[in-house]
């Protein structure tokens, strides 16, 4: 019994140290038959990125195994493709890395750096986006371009670029040739600017109101001002005309003209 045990022990340890662990294996294959992929609803660089995980986490090392994983876990319709892509050669005399460039190549568009750049380079902060957002658009916009050592100048370039009239004016007055203006840096002062911003849209929007009520009422006040002096005219212009028609002629004594009106 004890040297059953202890043989059983050495197995289990030799499998362990050969990575041939039969649970472990069993596990892993049971995950990689639930995968599939059909290039008319899926994406091919997903399902390479779960591919390959699957046989790190499976431990998954012979060609053969991932070969046979891979054309089990296509489609038919995907599978046949395949299929036209190893023309004038049969899928078996593909080894597992050919078919993946065979897929690589059909599914992975041509990259064309100059339009992906295009798009970047004009990109500006929407009015609604706040700073942070902004920044992030840059990022994602960038992935497609190629900058290489370059991508950490020009995300900095056009963060800033992009921002309001307002941000730039601060921005402006960092030195761009300085290492230390990194788009981290930028992206601080950015950020600080914008909840000064707020925080000054806030403390001035009471005085606002309290100037806008004012300001209506003067506007009340002069315009009934210059209503009672309109109406202090018409009544005055009235008074001196009833005054008129009180005054006597000295010719003729009567009250419906002036004496003026006998001279000839």
């Amino acid at each position: 019994m004890v040297k059953t045990k202890t043989a059983n022990s050495e197995t289990s340890t030799s499998n362990i140290a050969t990575g041939n662990n039969s649970g472990n294996n069993m596990a892993a294959y049971i995950g990689l038959n639930h995968m599939s992929f059909d290039h008319r609803s899926g994406e091919w660089k997903t399902f390479k990125l779960k591919l390959t995980n699957s046989f790190i986490a499976g431990d998954v090392s012979s060609d053969l195994k991932k070969k046979a994983i891979l054309i089990t876990a296509l489609s038919d319709e995907t599978l046949s493709l395949l299929a036209s892509l190893c023309v004038p050669l049969d899928i078996e005399a593909k080894s597992f890395s050919d078919l993946i460039k065979l897929l690589d190549a059909h599914f992975t568009p041509v990259k064309s750096y100059f339009s992906a750049r295009h798009e970047f380079y004009r990109a500006e902060k929407n009015p609604m986006e706040t700073v942070a957002e902004w920044a992030a658009r840059v990022r994602t916009l960038s992935i497609p371009c190629g900058f290489g050592t370059e991508l950490n100048i020009v995300l900095r370039d056009i963060f800033t670029l992009g921002l309001d009239k307002q941000f730039k004016e601060r921005l402006f007055e960092e030195d761009a040739t300085n290492q230390n203006i990194t788009m981290n840096k930028i992206m601080d002062i950015a950020l600080a600017k914008e909840m000064a911003s707020k925080n000054a849209a806030k403390n001035n929007q009471e005085p606002n109101e309290v100037n806008f009520v004012k300001g209506n009422k003067f506007t009340h006040m002069k315009s009934t001002k210059k209503t009672i002096n309109k109406q202090y005219t018409k009544n005055s212009q009235k008074d001196q005309a009833g005054e008129t028609h009180k005054q006597k002629c000295q010719v003729c004594g009567h009250q419906n003209h002036k004496s003026n009106d006998w001279a000839v």
